[in-house]
């Protein structure tokens, strides 16, 4: 249970246990097929967890700012570096869940947030990034100031982490929807170079 693996821990310490066993269990959960009541009640159940995962996370960070802590491990820069991380996936997880129960709106605000709290994180980037160019590609006529913000986050991630392949690929996916294949066949080629399996 929880309570054993974070026994002897600092608060912030078990905030943090807490936060990453949620993570993980909603994952996995998210990895069921949602055919029937029982999976669509534990992924509510996940998203509740979540949510409260990611307030405590808030008040978490909130409190740091004037705790001292002796361990270099503990100093402020490190906990709010973790503590935002946590969050931006929480964000993220939370956003994968409404998708699952086509709650589009409330799961591209829940991107919106993540990245306008962590701006210079990748999987939050790509996150957004990938969500709004499949929106713009199922809806219909294209829409083409979702398509555009899909290609700005895409860049970004891009940027964010050069060693990902996804980012490009995806790129090369809104270039050829754009007709621009020569820009399509670069960005297919740098995924291929990045990740010669993707």
């Amino acid at each position: 249970s929880l309570e054993k693996l974070s026994n002897g821990q600092s608060e912030p310490m078990q905030v943090l246990l807490r936060a990453h066993c949620i993570a993980s269990l909603t994952r996995l959960q998210l990895a069921v097929p949602v055919n029937d009541t029982e999976a669509a009640m534990n992924l509510a159940m996940c998203e509740k967890e979540t949510e409260a995962s990611m307030m405590k996370l808030d008040d978490l960070l909130a409190s740091i700012e004037t705790t001292p802590y002796f361990y270099v491990w503990r100093q402020k820069s490190s906990l709010s570096s973790s503590i935002l991380y946590h969050i931006s996936m929480k964000r993220q997880l939370i956003a994968e869940l409404l998708l699952h129960a086509s709650r589009q709106d409330e799961a591209r605000s829940f991107l919106e947030d993540a990245v306008k709290a962590s701006p210079h994180n990748y999987d939050v980037a790509f996150a957004y990034g990938s969500f709004l160019l499949q929106i713009a590609m199922y809806t219909d006529g294209c829409d083409q100031g979702l398509s555009k913000k899909a290609q700005v986050q895409l860049l970004k991630s891009a940027k964010l982490n050069t060693a990902k392949a996804d980012p490009f690929a995806l790129l090369g996916i809104w270039y050829e929807l754009q007709d621009d294949n020569k820009r399509s066949v670069g960005c297919y080629a740098k995924a291929l170079l990045v990740d010669p399996t993707h």
